[in-house]
């Protein structure tokens, strides 16, 4: 799951706010702000001029030394992968593909971007070279950034991320691989300028956010401003990156999304539905569909999925093309009448393209986690319960579906700080969108 470890910043990135004080004059001010930038400049050389330098290996079997060859005098995007993650490193490298066409045109080969393996016991020269070929999609642009993906000796990229900032003070989570930090560094070695960006955030505030570091001129950093300022001085009108499905227009020729595919949902769930009645999932192909595992007695996470879900009906129900499904374990008290009532409370309607379903414990394990691909509940102590009754924690993201049962995302609607939840959310919305202004390319049965 996505976790707030990005936000952790190593002690070289540290941003000195310079603030003004009551009664200061200008000049003693100005002194001040000279002092403290000069100190800020200084602390970000050296965080550049001592990082480690191993030698590496990149997709083309190069052996390249990190800072003396990649780094130094470059603006550079870094991140950290492993081949076989299907969590955050797909979502991740749809970003980085993203800013590579975004930049092509701005700052162009005087930026690059570094894919380092977390896993370079197995990830080794021959394993990342197709999938550096899947990800980093050739372009004839003549201008188009640099894109390395690269492996080297476990213990110099270890030295090397905690370097960066992306260390865990547990040993255990720091040597497992799937508990890396979703996180880009960026900088700038001519400049100074380093920080840290979530890439899986708004994509528009990665790229503004990317391209205020990077930029070698104020014109370069501020490129997406002096264009909305242009397009407001004509009179033409800013791009809006928030589009309902009822404002998307469909292409002429089916085309496939630039969403990851995280899996592919096999085996359809049978189960009773709030009606009464029985329904499968396997009639939802062809449609869009968020997934979302509730428990009724949860006190807090499941409110939030269930908000999440509500805007995305209020918003996407009327295309007759989107689909929801509330899962929940059976038990003697959640019946079809209590569910009936429950989703009523949530606001959904009969007529909505909304199901709470039922189904058996081992039914839904087995769905939510093979099938979905969502973590298994964990049982909780007693003295962890905020409710009697509450047994379990379990894995609170919902999960979209596209038309042709293909996982395109896992969001974490529910998270313990609110811009991530926020950001998800309209992730979710967002991405919703974009599957549905998309034709289906082709329909099948599972």
């Amino acid at each position: 799951m996505v976790n707030a470890r990005w936000l952790r910043l190593g002690p070289a990135l540290l941003t000195l706010c310079l603030l003004r004080q009551p009664g200061v004059t200008m000049a003693a001010d100005r002194a001040r702000i000279g002092v403290q930038e000069t100190g800020a400049l200084l602390m970000r050389r050296e965080f550049a001029e001592s990082m480690p330098d191993p030698v590496l290996i990149n997709q083309h079997g190069e052996r390249l030394r990190f800072f003396t060859d990649l780094v130094k005098g470059h603006a550079v995007v870094i991140n950290f992968f492993y081949t076989d993650c299907q969590n955050s490193c797909p979502l991740t490298n749809v970003t980085i593909r993203n800013l590579r066409s975004d930049f092509t045109t701005t700052v162009g080969r005087s930026v690059r971007f570094l894919s380092i393996t977390a896993k370079a016991q197995t990830d080794t020269p021959e394993v990342i070279a197709p999938y550096a070929r899947q990800h980093a999609l050739d372009s004839a642009h003549p201008d188009v950034p640099d894109w390395q993906f690269l492996t080297g000796n476990p213990d110099e990229i270890r030295a090397l991320r905690w370097h960066l900032g992306m260390r865990e003070m547990d040993p255990v989570i720091d040597n497992d691989p799937s508990q890396h930090a979703a996180t880009l560094v960026v900088g700038n070695h001519a400049t100074g300028r380093w920080a840290k960006i979530n890439p899986l955030i708004r994509p528009s505030l990665v790229r503004e956010k990317t391209q205020r570091i990077i930029g070698w001129t104020s014109a370069q950093r501020y490129a997406d401003i002096r264009a909305e300022v242009a397009a407001s001085a004509s009179g033409a009108p800013l791009p809006n990156p928030v589009r309902t499905a009822r404002e998307v227009s469909l292409p002429a020729e089916p085309r496939d999304p630039t969403l990851p595919v995280l899996g592919i949902l096999q085996a359809p769930l049978a189960g009773v539905e709030r009606s009464g009645s029985q329904v499968s999932t396997s009639p939802l192909r062809g449609k869009v569909t968020v997934y979302g595992r509730i428990y009724t007695l949860c006190p807090h996470g499941s409110q939030a999925v269930l908000a999440t879900m509500k805007r995305l009906n209020d918003t996407f129900a009327e295309t007759g093309e989107f689909h929801l499904v509330a899962l929940s374990p059976a038990s003697p008290r959640e019946t079809p009448e209590f569910f009936q009532t429950f989703a009523n409370i949530a606001g959904a309607d009969r007529e909505d393209p909304w199901w709470f379903v039922t189904a058996g414990r081992q039914q839904i394990n087995h769905f939510t986690q093979i099938g979905l691909g969502l973590e298994p509940p964990r049982p909780l102590p007693a003295e962890e319960r905020l409710h009697p009754l509450e047994e379990e924690e379990h894995d609170l993201r919902l999960v979209l579906v596209d038309q042709q049962g293909r996982i395109r995302g896992r969001y974490e609607v529910f998270h313990p700080d609110p811009f991530l939840s926020q950001e998800a959310a309209w992730q979710i919305g967002a991405d919703t969108a974009e599957l549905l202004s998309t034709p289906p390319l082709t329909t099948t049965s599972p």
